[in-house]
């Protein structure tokens, strides 16, 4: 596969462990979310792209729902995208 960024095609899939946290002042607090995505990294640019797993992405919309939306913050937005 080829990277979209500078179509070369040395790309390499790595396992990750990341924490989401949501926007704004009033989630300082929160303690985010741990996601294990699989990361397609371009080891010519450094472009990454990642897919989070089905069962991050349900915690991520339960998470969500306990995030402040003030002060210019928005929760956490997934967006699901489905594969071929």
């Amino acid at each position: 596969m080829s990277c979209p960024k500078c179509s070369l095609g040395h790309q390499e899939e790595f396992l990750a462990e990341m924490v989401v946290h949501p926007h704004g002042l009033k989630n300082l607090d929160n303690s985010g979310i741990l996601l294990f995505p699989k990361l397609s990294v371009c080891l010519e640019c450094g472009y990454v792209q990642f897919t989070v797993p089905q069962n991050g992405i349900s915690a991520a919309r339960r998470y969500s729902a306990n995030c402040s939306a003030d002060d210019g913050g928005s929760g956490l937005t997934v967006a699901v995208t489905k594969s071929g």
